[in-house]
């Protein structure tokens, strides 16, 4: 038997969570948009920077899980220079002071 995250149900659901983030992303950045003033200047004040930052976390996140689908769990083979070390290899043990 497979794993949950292996099966076609979790791609699709996992790529429409990924288009619903894009509406997502498209709500805060029209809602950016809303904010300007009759002069077209932005005003700056805390609501538009989360927007902003809600946007763009929103449409990063929301590309990745529609492009990658259930492959986002896939296992990837880590260098040797990265795996983690037996503590005594990295601080081998003092000797005594004579």
């Amino acid at each position: 038997m497979c794993s949950w995250h292996h099966d076609w149900k979790t791609d699709a659901g996992l790529r429409l969570c990924g288009l619903a983030l894009c509406g997502v992303s498209y709500l805060a950045i029209h809602s950016i948009m809303a904010l300007r003033s009759a002069d077209g200047q932005l005003q700056q004040d805390g609501l538009a920077l989360f927007l902003a930052a809600a946007g763009f976390v929103c449409a990063s996140v929301g590309a990745s899980l529609e492009v990658l689908g259930r492959h986002i769990f896939d296992e990837v083979e880590i260098s040797e220079n990265w795996q983690a070390r037996p503590s005594a290899a990295i601080y081998p043990a003092k000797r005594p002071v004579s």
